[in-house]
């Protein structure tokens, strides 16, 4: 008999949505296949998951040092951290380290397989860890409407997840027409104001 996962309460299900999403949107911003979201706990995964296409096969691989295996291991660093970058764009002062515990485990691992020593390693995962708070940031309108939809539905399938992603994107680089003849009659009524002495 399987065990019952206690229902997460609003706040912290937002704050998962959030987290989940990052993943999400991460792997989708690398070309990394999703198969699912989830913020529905089970025995597994506690308070969510994000199921996408492997990059490296065990947790600790075996380096090559081609180009090809270490950009796979920059992506998989980089989704791991993805999560808790979108968990904190929402609720940064509710946010402590245990919650993305396995995240920055997996990450640590990454960067120790990938660099030559303690030092190269640590600075290795600042510089990942920078660029992924980054892409986060400049992608946060769709972090936020995929938490949404997240947040009410629970799991999103690939198809839905690809779906809100474009759509928000596309929305974002093509203001609605509204939009366009608001800023047209900003503009006119710019060009036939008085000019002031």
């Amino acid at each position: 008999m399987k065990p019952k996962m206690r229902r997460s309460l609003p706040a912290t299900k937002k704050a998962t949505a959030y987290h989940e999403s990052g993943h999400a949107i991460m792997c989708w911003k690398l070309g990394v296949p999703i198969k699912r979201v989830t913020i529905v706990p089970t025995a597994a995964d506690i308070t969510g998951a994000c199921h996408h296409n492997k990059l490296v096969r065990t947790r600790y691989p075996e380096m090559d040092g081609s180009p090809s295996n270490r950009l796979k291991m920059e992506k998989a660093a980089m989704i791991a951290l993805a999560g808790p970058a979108a968990q904190r764009t929402h609720a940064p002062r509710s946010f402590r380290n245990y919650h993305a515990s396995s995240d920055y485990r997996n990450a640590v691992d990454i960067a120790e397989t990938v660099n030559g020593s303690t030092e190269q390693a640590q600075a290795w995962l600042k510089w990942v860890e920078l660029r992924t708070r980054d892409d986060i940031n400049e992608l946060r309108p769709v972090v936020e409407r995929l938490a949404d939809e997240l947040f009410r539905v629970e799991t999103l399938e690939a198809g839905q997840i690809k779906t809100i992603i474009t759509s928000t994107i596309a929305a974002l680089v093509v203001p609605p027409m509204e939009s366009l003849e608001s800023l047209e009659t900003c503009h006119r009524q710019s060009q036939t104001a008085p000019r002031r002495g």
